[in-house]
């Protein structure tokens, strides 16, 4: 009997430690949600700040050309950018030479709906090697003007968006690593700069 005392107290801090480690993981899961929750509010409501400056610019410029308040609430105007995930090499063949990037873009209202934008827009590329790995670091960029922009414009499967290919050259040998797509705005009618960046690890081989 006394043996068996023994065995329980000595049990009791190691049953202590499994049930706090499962406390402290649930609260970890607990505080990534609720980061992950603040981080989607805090986009939120950037996008609709971008959407009000861009309102107050067209306001000043509309006291000159007679629009009423609704008309002026109804124009569409771009509040900010982003970057579809499907973007990628091409071919996307992993044993296949990539020749280029297609980056999908999309102009977005303060309520994240895609609205047509006009102004320039540019689209960098990089392939960084994993770390430690073999291979240069590729890059290459591309300028749209707004007309250019106006013709990138699509609408399909993938949604609609704007379609930018990049010339990006890489052997086969060297699709590995992290691709990184950054993408700016410049609104030809507000002066805003929207930006958005996109990160993938490419598959190893």
């Amino acid at each position: 009997m006394r043996a068996a005392m023994v065995l329980c107290v000595a049990c009791l801090p190691l049953l202590g430690c499994r049930v706090g480690g499962g406390g402290i993981e649930a609260e970890n899961d607990r505080l990534r949600r609720e980061r992950h929750d603040l981080g989607e509010r805090v986009a939120a409501l950037e996008t609709e700040r971008d959407e009000l400056r861009a309102k107050v610019h067209e306001l000043n410029l509309a006291r000159g050309a007679g629009l009423d308040a609704d008309a002026l609430d109804a124009l569409p105007r771009v509040a900010a950018l982003e970057i579809d995930g499907l973007s990628g090499l091409v071919p996307p063949e992993p044993s296949r030479d990539a020749e280029r990037v297609a980056v999908y873009v999309r102009t977005l209202d303060g309520r994240r709906r895609f609205t047509q934008g006009v102004g320039t827009l540019t689209v960098r590329c990089e392939l960084l090697p994993p770390v430690g790995g073999p291979g240069p670091a590729r890059s290459a960029s591309r300028t749209l003007s707004a007309g250019q922009v106006r013709e990138a414009y699509r609408s399909g499967i993938a949604g609609t968006h704007y379609t930018v290919e990049v010339p990006l050259a890489v052997p086969s040998s060297d699709r590995r690593g992290t691709l990184v797509v950054r993408a700016e705005l410049r609104d030809a009618l507000t002066g805003a700069v929207h930006a958005a960046t996109l990160t993938r690890d490419l598959p190893a081989r």
